[in-house]
Parts: structure tokens; sequence; C-alpha cells
């Protein structure tokens, strides 16, 4: 059995979409040849016990649209995927090699922090400097040992490829994602507590009724008591903030909304700030390793790609794609399984810029 039918098959049995009679087949082979029951575990041993056992429920919440996948080369038919069978179909073709532990290969240099005084500290050497311990699974600041200047802020560079987590002093908890950047001071003085981001990050602030948490993004402005949420603000004037539990006020230009949970708010230079609902996969997803998209444009699939792997893209044309990308995958791999879906089709081009057309 050629491997990429076998691990389309693979796919769709643990989607719970196989034919009666394709299963048959998968079953068969798995009993008797020795390297499809090592495929079949390696397989399974990408998803988590309570996915598998629960058939892919956190996909099932999300209304997926009907997705294309390519022609067979054994069977000339087309194969429609949709809800649960989006979570493994986007992966089959590359079940068989274990799990990158970083994904993208061009990233060079780690998370790093420059301290308000000038210092620069790399989470790959461990520092334990003025209160701030850094290594590689997160920073964490305590505000008993700072001799800093309390106002004085320090900025985190979270590169392409990576993400990171900050606890501070308060002990609130950020998850900063790729291509982002996060500026906090070592201590909170006064009645109020305030950081800017760029880029995107998932914050878990901690209650004090008696200093709001603030936030600065994108030109927009978050005040917060205690509550998790994710901000999203990669371009200056343009940014949306997802309430996940709790309460906060998002306030751009002259335009104040507060949220309730479930609720995102959204803005840019083109557009007033406005209220929506939202997915909260496809708006947190990326904290727990994959991206889901329902029904998102072309250039949604560009920009994920431009902050994750730290490349150009460039779009020709329209398309639109459903379905869940592991992030942990190269990029190589991560554009092959996008290709898959035959829903556009990529090139590299001379200088390095990523090239995607629509189908």
């Amino acid at each position: 059995m050629a491997d990429e039918y076998l691990l389309q098959l693979m796919s769709e049995k643990l989607a719970g979409i196989i034919s009666p009679e394709d299963n048959r087949l998968l079953e068969e082979s798995i009993r008797t040849n020795p390297a499809t029951r090592q495929a079949w575990e390696t397989y399974c041993a990408r998803f988590s016990e309570s996915d598998i056992r629960e058939g892919f429920s956190r996909a099932d919440a999300i209304a997926w649209q009907p997705l294309p996948l390519r022609s067979r080369t054994f069977r000339k038919t087309i194969i429609y995927i949709t809800s649960a069978a989006a979570v493994a179909a986007g992966i089959c073709f590359f079940i068989l090699r274990p799990a990158p532990a970083a994904a993208p290969d061009t990233v060079t240099t780690g998370v790093r922090l420059v301290m308000a005084d000038g210092r620069e500290l790399h989470a790959e050497t461990a520092p334990q400097v003025n209160g701030v311990k850094m290594d590689n699974t997160g920073l964490q600041v305590d505000e008993a040992a700072v001799t800093a200047p309390s106002a004085a802020m320090n900025t985190l560079y979270v590169p392409p490829g990576k993400s990171y987590r900050v606890t501070l002093p308060d002990s609130t908890t950020i998850w900063v994602n790729a291509s982002s950047t996060l500026r906090f001071p070592s201590t909170f003085p006064g009645n109020s507590r305030k950081v800017e981001l760029t880029g995107e990050a998932y914050f878990e602030v901690a209650s004090d009724a008696q200093r709001p948490f603030m936030v600065e993004s994108g030109g927009g402005e978050v005040t917060v008591l205690g509550t998790s949420f994710n901000i999203r603000a990669y371009d200056a004037g343009t940014g949306s903030v997802a309430l996940i539990s709790g309460g906060v006020k998002v306030r751009y230009g002259n335009r104040e909304v507060i949220l309730s949970p479930g609720r995102e708010a959204a803005w840019s230079d083109s557009e007033d700030l406005a209220e929506r609902d939202f997915r909260k996969e496809e708006v947190t997803g990326w904290k727990d390793g994959a991206y889901y998209f329902d029904d998102a444009p072309l250039t949604a699939i560009a920009d994920v790609i431009r902050q994750w792997y730290g490349v150009e893209v460039r779009v020709t044309g329209e398309a639109r794609f459903s379905g869940r990308l592991d992030r942990q995958l190269p990029l190589a791999a991560f554009l092959r399984q996008l290709e898959a879906t035959g829903t556009f089709s990529h090139a590299t081009l001379p200088n390095g810029t990523i090239q995607l057309t629509a189908r």
C-alpha cells in the first residue's frame, strides 16, 4: 500500500469517516504489515488520548465548511471533509515523521529580553538577574528581588517560530506569540498595572480591584481587573481583543466598548471599533500548538506564515480555507499540508518569498 494512500486512510479512520471497504483494507494492513502497524502507532501518538476517545470534539465545536481534498491516485474520486475530519486530514501526509522540537529551521536567534538598564538576556543561557529569572520554559519576575527603578520598562522580543510565557510580578501570566514584542516594568508602581504589546498574546490577568491592568496595543487600549483574553495587533492602527472570561473595556480613538465573554472587539485605521462573536479555537489555538481556520481568506493564511515562520508571503487570487494546521511542522511541510487541500498552490521565489496562488 503506497504511503500517501495509506496515510489518507489512517486520517479518515481517526476522524471517523472511513468507508467500511477502506477500513477493512487498513485493518488488514495494520495486522499483517509491521511497517503499517508502526506508522499507525506513530500517527495516533500525535494526538491526545482525549481527542481520539472523544472523536475530536474540540473540532466538532466549529462549524467547518466542506473542504475539498485532492483526488486520490488509486481511486478517481474527490473526498469532502468537514468537522472533525479536517483535524486529521490536515496532517495526514506527515505522520511517519517524528514531530520536530521547533518548527522553522530558518530561525537562528531565540527569545531575548532587553532590560531597562540596557542589559540583554537570552532564554537559552538561563540567566537570573535583578529579580528576573529567564530560561527556555519562560520568564518570571520576582518583585521583591528587583532593584531597578520601578517605572522602567523591559522589552521582550519573541522571534518567528517561538512562543513564550511571562509571569509578571502581580502573578499575571502572558503567553506571547511569534514575531511579537512585550514591554513591561519589573514592578507595578502606584495604582495601575500597564504593559505594551506589538503582535499577539494571551493574557490571564491576576485580579486586583485596586489596580486595573492596562494593555496598549495597535493604537487601542484594554483595561481589565482580572480576566483572560487574547490580543492580536501586529500592525499599527489595527488590532482585536477577544474576551475568554471576565470583562474588559476596549478603547480606540473616541469610542469604548465593554466586552462580555465570547465577544471580540476589532479596529483599524479604515474601520471604527466594532464588536462581533468569535470561536475560541480560532483565536487561542496557537497557544496549544495549532491554527484553526473557518472559511478564512488566503490572506489570513499568509499572515500566519509571515508571523510564525518569519518569511515574506505574496498572494495571488482569492481562496478560502477551513481546517486545522499543526504549527509544529517545518515550513515546507506546513505548505504541503495546505496545498494538499486543493485550495491553492505555492512556490518559493529566488529571493525567498513564498508565492501563494489560489486555484
